[in-house]
């Protein structure tokens, strides 16, 4: 499997995390662009970058942050940590903070 594939497989398991956690997901397949998932709940819209290894360039989180402000949304990044766990971070202008798709009342 290419690190493409596994990229590919690792971004449609975090789409299926979230709508299993009850968001409307949308995956952006082949984009290269900034924002790999779309998620929207209630009044909550999720930019999401996803790496499977957590290595996130600066220009890249960046260009999210600018697009989800720009957009009004969230700017997270999903990435996989041991034993396929989904590790999601919402990337404040203040620093980052651990963040949990089910507990969005915290964030909204």
């Amino acid at each position: 499997m290419t690190n493409y594939q596994k990229g590919a497989a690792f971004e449609r398991k975090v789409k299926a995390d979230l709508i299993s956690k009850g968001w409307f997901a949308v995956r952006s397949a082949g984009s290269h662009g900034a924002v790999d998932i779309i998620a929207h709940h209630k009044s909550f819209t999720l930019y999401v970058q996803v790496k499977l290894d957590g290595a996130f360039p600066p220009k890249e989180r960046r260009e999210l942050m600018r697009l989800a402000e720009k957009h009004g949304a969230a700017a997270i990044l999903a990435d996989k940590r041991e034993r396929g766990f989904i590790a999601y971070t919402f990337l404040g202008r203040y620093g980052d903070r651990p963040f949990e798709p089910e507990g969005i009342g915290e964030y909204g």
